[in-house]
């Protein structure tokens, strides 16, 4: 199979294991696997970039086998731009909020966001938590935020549940917000990466680890820096790019995201 792009964690994967990596779960146009015993994400042709992604010519799940070759001997990895550091997330949060109100009707963990959306049995349970969640952020009290998303974590169906993506979204946010005690902060993101461990789908923490240390889908990341640039109109694209990631997983990671600026509570 030959590569379109690639990122970097999937490239170093594939060329220590020689191209060969074992598929451990098929979706509609795409399979997780593992190689060289890094997690890897193989999909069709315009799938957003991340570290463990890999866009083919063609959709990998035509048959059924059981593992895959990978051509990466003439693919470029991508790597994510650094993150820039942000004194303060609020001014950032609500020109976020802002450009939200233009991508039309929120889904998952998102739709806390609309008073007047009713509740659904993910949402109604998750409700209590997430606005902890966001409060502790709110007030950058690190081992509250800790215990809010234990709660959140596996919450959901699927693979990648809403409540890891909201909490990974979160996470990632505050890889850019300078905190008051950074070493609190450090520790509250390797206890909740301890716990997703447990508590969640092995694909789903291995992702939430990634963005616990900054790393995401392309589209997280364009839009990190289109609003460190103020820039409302790449804002509103990148916003869009990452809602359009599974069913609501974009959804709830933009939610997250949001909430981790330090945005307004839900």
């Amino acid at each position: 199979m030959t590569v379109k792009a690639i990122g970097w964690r999937a490239h170093a994967a594939l060329t220590a294991s020689g191209g060969r990596a074992d598929v451990i779960a098929r979706l509609s146009t795409s399979v997780y696997a593992m190689a060289a015993g890094e997690l890897i994400w193989v999909g069709p042709p315009g799938t957003p970039l991340h570290p463990r992604g890999v866009a083919l010519s063609a959709p990998p799940v035509a048959g059924a086998e059981p593992s895959i070759d990978v051509i990466v001997a003439s693919a470029t990895p991508w790597r994510p731009p650094a993150l820039a550091a942000l004194r303060d997330g609020r001014d950032v949060a609500r020109r976020l909020k802002e450009a939200i109100g233009s991508l039309g009707e929120p889904r998952g963990l998102a739709r806390l966001a609309l008073p007047r959306a009713g509740d659904d049995l993910v949402t109604s349970r998750a409700r209590g938590h997430a606005h902890a969640l966001a409060q502790a952020a709110a007030t950058d009290d690190a081992a509250a935020f800790a215990v809010a998303a234990h709660s959140l974590l596996g919450l959901g169906p699927g693979l990648t549940p809403s409540g890891d993506d909201y909490v990974g979204g979160a996470l990632f946010a505050r890889c850019l917000v300078t905190a008051t005690d950074p070493a609190a902060w450090k520790t509250a993101a390797a206890r909740i990466v301890a716990d997703a461990a447990t508590l969640t789908h092995p694909i789903s923490a291995r992702l939430l680890e990634d963005l616990a240390g900054g790393e995401g889908w392309e589209p997280l990341h364009a839009l990190a820096l289109a609003l460190v640039d103020a820039n409302r109109e790449d804002t509103v694209r990148a916003a869009r790019d990452l809602t359009s990631l599974g069913h609501t997983s974009g959804w709830d990671m933009l939610a997250g995201f949001l909430i981790g600026l330090r945005g307004p509570a839900f």
